[in-house]
């Protein structure tokens, strides 16, 4: 299954039933001006949940991530560094709210 892939212009909110173990991530194409890359990708995890895993293929960044407290609401961040001579740092955020589903 590829992984779920969040529009960027607002925080969304995403359920997700607290057994489960996912993916997430974020397309950076249309911040990046070619042939500009990611060159560094952070996921800033609350405590709570835990990152499983993560990747950076240049121009997107996926996590995955498992736990979570039944009821709770947790913001995750990704917080990417270019490749260009000058970097640029950007974040992207969503909630994860954990529920049975």
């Amino acid at each position: 299954m590829p992984p779920l892939v969040i529009n960027p212009t607002v925080i969304p909110v995403i359920e997700k039933h607290p057994d489960s173990i996912l993916f997430y991530g974020w397309e950076w194409i249309d911040f990046l001006t070619p042939p500009a890359q990611i060159q560094t990708s952070t996921w800033i995890i609350p405590p709570g949940i835990t990152k499983d895993s993560e990747t950076n293929d240049g121009d997107s960044t996926r996590v995955r991530i498992s736990g979570g407290t039944l009821g709770t609401e947790y913001l995750v961040t990704n917080r990417i560094v270019t490749n260009e001579a000058i970097p640029q740092t950007e974040h992207r955020s969503f909630k994860l709210k954990i529920k049975i589903l």
